[in-house]
């Protein structure tokens, strides 16, 4: 009789709201980076003091890591659903859509990470240097 009401989905069903929910929660960390970097005001039309600069890219940096954290928790969420979910997920020209952009924004984010770690490091190096010549 469960059978009959859908109790035999219910892991699938749970599974797809929580794969829809990791979908949401990209697609606005996608948009969220966008506008950060975007809308940055110490870094349009402006020289910022090696300080600003340091606080600019930290921040850039702990918005995109946020956002791969996102994206890994989505791409986890996808493995672990049923092959004939997939399938029939898959079917949606949407989801097959938003998938796709979603693994090339991972491979960019990832990108950006390594150049805001080295800028990072170069941002530090003059840094220590400006405050040796303080002292």
């Amino acid at each position: 009789m469960s059978k009959i009401f859908g109790d035999e989905f219910k892991d699938e069903i749970r599974n797809l709201k929580r794969l829809e929910r990791k979908l949401a929660d990209c697609k606005v960390s996608i948009e969220e980076v966008i506008y950060v970097i975007e809308n940055k005001d110490v870094l349009i039309n402006t020289k910022p003091s090696l300080m600003q600069a340091l606080k600019a890219v930290i921040s850039l940096s702990n918005t995109v890591e946020s956002l791969l954290g996102n994206i890994k928790s989505f791409e986890k969420a996808y493995s672990n659903m049923s092959s004939w979910v997939k399938v029939k997920v898959e079917k949606k020209a949407q989801f097959v859509a938003d998938v796709k952009r979603i693994r090339k924004v991972r491979v960019g984010a990832e990108k950006l990470i390594k150049e805001y770690n080295f800028i990072l490091k170069k941002l530090g190096v003059k840094y220590r240097e400006e405050i040796l010549k303080r002292d």
